[in-house]
């Protein structure tokens, strides 16, 4: 079951994860991150399918120019169409966010690193 909720003028969509029963908000960073993976064709809720569908774990993304605090996190999911998104997001335990700071179409040489590191 998934419900809205607004925070700060950002949108996120609050949901319970099928693997572990635990309530997860997950939103996009920005407006113009939204509005990049509007350009892709990818939704907020091809995001929340990804997230429920995962079977690996999250990786950390740290390369440099990528470090963040909170870490950048990274993963490859289908949505429940079987479209394989790779999904970076920065997780905030403190107020179990997920903020999405990426999304897109992964190719093979993405999924292929993932499955040899998850």
């Amino acid at each position: 079951m998934l419900a809205f909720v607004c925070t700060m003028g950002v949108y996120y969509r609050e949901g319970t994860s099928t693997s572990t029963g635990a309530v997860l908000i997950i939103g996009f960073a920005s407006e113009a991150i939204e509005n990049k993976l509007a350009e892709r064709n990818i939704t907020l809720d091809d995001v929340i399918q990804c997230f429920n569908n995962r079977s690996g774990k999250f990786l950390i993304d740290d390369r440099e120019e990528h470090k963040t605090d909170p870490p950048t996190l990274w993963f490859i999911s289908t949505t429940d169409v079987n479209r394989t998104l790779k999904v970076v997001f920065m997780y905030f335990a403190d107020n179990q966010e997920a903020h999405v700071k990426s999304a897109y179409d992964a190719n093979s040489k993405v999924v292929a690193l993932y499955e040899k590191l998850k």
